[in-house]
């Protein structure tokens, strides 16, 4: 039962984690630019939570059926890669501390942050739950997963690309920085 469950509870604690996390840090900075639209924004978060809708498979469907067959091992890396996933993410906010914003926006005394993961990667956060939210479609392994993983990552690379032009707006080094750093996983993109 706990194992099918599992996504599920994991998600929802790391997503109320970040959500505390979030409410915490904006309450210590103050917004300077902000780029983001109300309706862009609107659709992104209902976009992601669709996708993560799909992603977890909590309605009864015929599109949620996992696939038949599929080795236990197959579940096993699904379930280390959404962990290890969750956690890097969790290590890239960290990392990135009051400069974090869930909009794309400028906050006071933002500084381009080149350490941690940061120092090969410009968008951790997003290759942490990106990869999390892969382990999690292995894991689930149905139509319903992998159309949510696939809404995901386009919805992602849509904000990757609108926040990499505002930052290079608002940091002169930012465009030294992209020519030696991924924007997402290293040696492929």
């Amino acid at each position: 039962m706990i194992t099918t469950y599992f996504p599920l509870i994991t998600w929802g604690i790391f997503w109320l984690g970040w959500a505390v996390w979030g409410y915490t840090t904006r309450q210590r900075v103050q917004v300077q630019q902000q780029t983001d639209t109300s309706w862009y924004r609107r659709i992104h978060v209902a976009l992601v939570v669709l996708s993560f809708i799909l992603l977890l498979n909590p309605l009864p469907l015929l599109f949620n059926k996992p696939f038949a067959g599929v080795p236990h091992w197959v579940h096993l890396v699904g379930m280390g890669l959404m962990l290890t996933g969750m956690l890097f993410g969790a290590w890239a906010r960290h990392v990135l501390a009051d400069n974090w914003s869930g909009a794309i926006q400028q906050v006071a005394k933002q500084t381009l942050v080149t350490r941690g993961p940061y120092k090969y990667i410009r968008n951790p956060i997003y290759t942490g739950i990106l990869s999390a939210a892969l382990g999690t479609a292995l894991y689930q392994l149905s139509w319903s997963s992998l159309t949510g993983l696939l809404i995901l990552f386009t919805i992602y690379a849509v904000k990757i690309s609108r926040e990499e032009q505002f930052l290079q707006h608002v940091f002169v080094g930012y465009p030294a920085y992209s020519k030696h750093t991924w924007r997402l996983l290293p040696f492929i993109y």
